[in-house]
């Protein structure tokens, strides 16, 4: 049977024989009851805690923070739904962008859609190695200094907009982390994310989750205002649900509407997975990586995942593309995440730890040769790689992930 899967904004198709196919996995659909327009009204007549035009009568200019190109959050739909409000207000507009690149105009475009013109004068790119804009506010109970740009403590009133998907090692994206880390210094992020190792840290778990709790302290230092909206995309990104008000209880409603979309339950491991970055995660390795950790979830010992990201942007921040490329091996890196942590090691480690018992496959643009120092096979044809994968064993099985980096396979059995 044919599989079309997405591939760098288009689609590609495999051929799978079906007695070999063991799922396709994917998030849920919504109903389709219900418009963009009327999820963001009921949203906003039904807030946790005050109503969002009570909050824009708070003194003070408005500091609207918002996801930059690597999330899929629908942020200038909800913007030109909030525009008569926000012409009222005098505006800045913050792209948490944490410790991501630099921040095209291409990219702004992408994130704010029609409002982009609106918005333009007032946009400002967080920069997270600029210490000058850094404002330190205290320090957490696990040692990390929470510092933010100082743009959001000048704000009179803060609005968080943002999209709530399973993370790897925060278990949710969303809420807090508009702010931390998506406001926050290098030096938070890199003390913050130290704890992505702990076995704790994993795909939708919060609780006991040191990530987690550690951007939930961080928050509770910010004493102006806070209002969000937090939405929850289905499979084909159209809104499923949106939450509002309180930024901590709305994310936790959120979260609970995106366990309901990207868990996905499967009967039992596969010996290959084929899962997918897609738009607009595959933009670079270090953000497409994330469809390794939930594909993962669903390899059998000894299996082979295969990752399909095109990866146009390369592979990204490189601190883990640098330690995996100048290590003898898996083990070697490992030995040197624990010895002297620095950002974007978890991303190597997690690698390495996978590489031990299984193979990792990559069909993209990244060259054979950065792959191959990072002990990752290049597959220059998906359709081979899949056929020598599964081999001529009728026994064998693969699971298809189209969009990996946010689905989450529970294994049932």
């Amino acid at each position: 049977m044919q599989v079309a899967l997405p591939y760098d904004q288009s689609t590609i198709s495999i051929e799978i024989e079906e007695h070999q196919l063991g799922g396709i996995l994917e998030p849920k659909t919504s109903s389709g009851n219900s418009s963009a327009g009327d999820l963001l009204f009921e949203a906003l007549e039904h807030p946790f805690g005050e109503r969002f035009e009570h909050f824009l009568e708070r003194p003070g200019p408005l500091a609207v923070i918002v996801n930059d190109a690597t999330r899929p959050t629908p942020t200038g739909r909800i913007l030109t739904y909030l525009a008569e409000n926000l012409a009222r207000e005098h505006c800045e507009f913050i792209v948490a962008s944490g410790a991501h690149r630099e921040v095209s105009e291409e990219h702004l475009r992408y994130v704010f859609g029609e409002y982009f013109r609106t918005a333009e004068g007032s946009i400002h790119v967080h920069n997270a190695f600029r210490r000058s804009e850094m404002v330190r506010l205290g320090t957490t109970d696990l040692g990390s200094p929470v510092e933010i740009n100082r743009r959001v403590v000048e704000a009179g009133k803060i609005l968080v907009i943002g999209s709530v998907e399973p993370h790897y090692f925060a278990g949710y994206t969303g809420g807090r982390k508009g702010l931390f880390p998506g406001a926050a210094s290098y030096h938070f992020i890199e003390q913050n994310h130290r704890h992505a190792l702990s076995p704790q840290s994993a795909a939708l778990q919060l609780a006991g989750n040191p990530v987690h709790e550690d951007l939930d302290q961080a928050l509770g230092f910010v004493d102006m205002p806070i209002y969000s909206l937090m939405a929850v995309l289905d499979r084909h990104q159209e809104l499923y649900a949106v939450t509002a008000g309180d930024i901590r209880e709305a994310f936790m409603s959120a979260a609970s509407y995106a366990d309901e979309v990207y868990s996905v339950p499967v009967a039992q491991k596969a010996d290959v997975v084929l899962a997918c970055a897609a738009h607009p995660m595959d933009r670079d390795f270090y953000q497409a990586h994330k469809a390794i950790e939930h594909g993962k979830l669903a390899l059998k010992k000894g299996g082979t995942l295969i990752l399909a990201a095109a990866c146009r942007d390369g592979i990204g921040e490189k601190n883990f593309a640098d330690l995996l490329q100048s290590a003898c091996s898996p083990e070697e890196v490992l030995r040197r995440v624990r010895e002297n942590y620095r950002l974007g090691y978890h991303k190597a480690g997690n690698i390495a730890e996978l590489l031990q018992w299984a193979e990792i496959q990559m069909f993209t643009y990244i060259g054979r040769e950065s792959l191959e120092q990072m002990y990752i096979k290049r597959a220059e044809d998906l359709q081979k790689a899949v056929d020598d994968a599964l081999g001529k064993g009728r026994d064998r099985r693969i699971i298809c992930i189209p969009d990996g980096t946010v689905t989450v396979p529970r294994v049932t059995s």
